[in-house]
């Protein structure tokens, strides 16, 4: 058992059979005050969890050790010789060396040790195979963390999906625009090929008091509202045929201009006055 790790669950069962065994044993000579492992006191629980700690991590300790480990635990608890077992009084009959003990007394030590062997030897493979487990699923979830980043990276390297902006099912009227507009945390003006968001065109953020009522429509009244048509070398003309209001990131309005406005990769035109809804 050299060099042997046991999960301390598989340390506690071990403990707890060797608890019953010991109690099927007192009970054996006529000793019935044993209980339970899930009823003994925490005390004897501890004592009994030491012991096999004791024997996993020195493997060739014998009869003797044991029962020498267990004194030394027990005198630095406070306990002393006794002739008779008394919790309250911390006295006990078996506190002096082992080969003093009475030979059926000896057996304990010897029950205890074979119980801690046997049931290691016997949990050792399933401890390893499920620290093995472990390390495969650790591993395992390594290799889906780093694909998931490297995926995301690659995402981000992509330029933005064009969003769909083009007629809506439900024009609203200018007050209900307005209304929406008042109560808006975001408001966006998106130039749209008539179906969908141009490519490379960046979206206007409108902010403050900016609109107006013209008749039954709403105009984007600002001192300039310059474009800038794609970047050189990212496709060729676009044409804007309409604008998108978007508000909190719906699409709440579109409008057409009269004709398509050519936009030019690198070129700046004027559209004051042009958005309305």
């Amino acid at each position: 058992m050299a060099n042997t790790v046991i999960a301390s669950a598989s340390i506690e069962t071990i403990a707890a059979m060797a608890h019953a065994a010991n109690a099927a044993y007192c009970k054996s000579l006529g000793d019935d005050s044993q209980m339970p492992w899930v009823d003994a006191p925490e005390w004897q629980r501890e004592s009994a969890i030491n012991g096999v700690e004791f024997h996993i991590a020195n493997p060739e300790a014998g009869d003797a050790a044991s029962h020498e480990n267990w004194m030394k635990e027990k005198l630095e608890a406070g306990w002393k010789y006794g002739k008779v077992k008394d919790v309250e009084k911390k006295t006990h009959p078996c506190l002096v060396e082992f080969d003093k003990l009475p030979p059926e007394q000896q057996f304990k030590d010897a029950l205890f040790r074979q119980i801690v062997h046997g049931s290691v030897h016997l949990l050792l493979p399933v401890e390893a195979e499920l620290a093995a487990t472990k390390r495969q699923l650790t591993a395992q979830k390594g290799v889906a963390t780093r694909a998931k980043n490297e995926a995301a990276a690659i995402r981000a390297e992509l330029p933005p999906t064009p969003r769909s902006v083009g007629p809506v099912d439900k024009p609203l009227k200018a007050e209900e625009l307005l209304a929406l507009i008042e109560d808006a945390d975001s408001v966006m003006v998106v130039l749209s090929d008539g179906k969908r968001e141009i490519a490379g065109v960046a979206p206007f953020t409108v902010e403050g008091n900016a609109w107006r009522r013209s008749g039954e429509r709403l105009l984007l009244d600002v001192p300039s509202l310059q474009v800038e048509g794609p970047a050189a070398g990212k496709g060729g003309i676009a044409r804007l045929a309409g604008y998108g209001l978007v508000i909190d990131g719906d699409l709440v309005a579109y409008a057409n201009r009269p004709d398509a406005l050519p936009l030019p990769p690198g070129s700046r035109t004027e559209l004051k006055h042009d958005v309305v809804f």
